[in-house]
């Protein structure tokens, strides 16, 4: 179903308001050497980092671990909301709502949440919840439909929105394209596809796509499912909803 302009912002009058693209942090080190291997090099990496454990507070899948124990946590751009206003690149939001761990009795206000995405020193991703488009942090591109995962309203503890910009660091492959992908590499035989195959099938999509050099994932209908914090520039405001 086509989206039109949902979530793009409108200026009026006879002089709108020209966008530009601001210049944005480059790729970690990490990041980078990781892409410059080999597809049997990367397999390695994927193997060992994702027979290691990795903390209580974030998801035990495929993803989560690689991207934890490789160290692979670099944090968007931060900027003011008008700064924001005046990027370039397609409008996405987040919603968040408090959470309570009863099995390791942790605990975090919708606030917490959202600043951990925006400046973290981890990144977290999703679990079994969520990650119908393959693990990673999830956006949507309407306001409302983010807004529609929120319990809360007016109370920025318990449900939480950020708005964000896809920046000149994204690189980005519809989901079909991904699942595609790691069902050719598992077929072919492939060292690559043998260590995919190891994966939980919901982190299949995210590791495919970050070894061939991807870090957000699209639906086709919406939703963007960030694999590398550095892909976003994420407003510093975190409001209700």
């Amino acid at each position: 179903m086509a989206k039109g302009n949902r979530g793009g912002k409108r200026t009026g009058g006879a002089t709108p308001q020209v966008q530009q693209q601001q210049p944005v942090q480059t790729m970690s080190d990490v990041y980078n050497q990781f892409n410059s291997m080999t597809d049997d090099q990367k397999a390695d990496v994927i193997s060992n980092m994702i027979s290691q454990d990795v903390p209580d507070h974030l998801a035990n899948n495929s993803f989560q671990k690689l991207i934890y124990n490789m160290d692979l946590n670099d944090k968007p751009d931060l900027v003011d909301d008008a700064t924001l206003n005046s990027m370039t690149g397609t409008e996405i939001f987040r919603t968040v709502n408090s959470v309570y761990d009863r099995q390791h009795d942790i605990s975090y206000t919708a606030d917490q949440i959202a600043k951990q995405v925006q400046s973290g020193s981890v990144t977290r991703v999703s679990d079994n919840g969520g990650s119908v488009y393959g693990r990673g942090i999830y956006f949507a591109d309407s306001k409302s439909e983010s807004s529609a995962y929120g319990n809360t309203h007016g109370n920025v503890n318990k449900t939480a929105q950020i708005r964000a910009k896809l920046n000149s660091n994204a690189k980005t492959i519809s989901y079909s394209q991904a699942v595609s992908g790691v069902k050719s590499e598992i077929n072919s035989g492939s060292k690559l596809g043998k260590i995919l195959a190891k994966c939980d099938s919901n982190s299949q999509s995210s590791v495919w796509a970050l070894a061939k050099g991807y870090n957000v994932i699209t639906s086709g209908h919406g939703y963007y499912n960030i694999l590398n914090r550095n892909a976003v520039t994420i407003s510093k405001s975190v409001k209700p909803i």
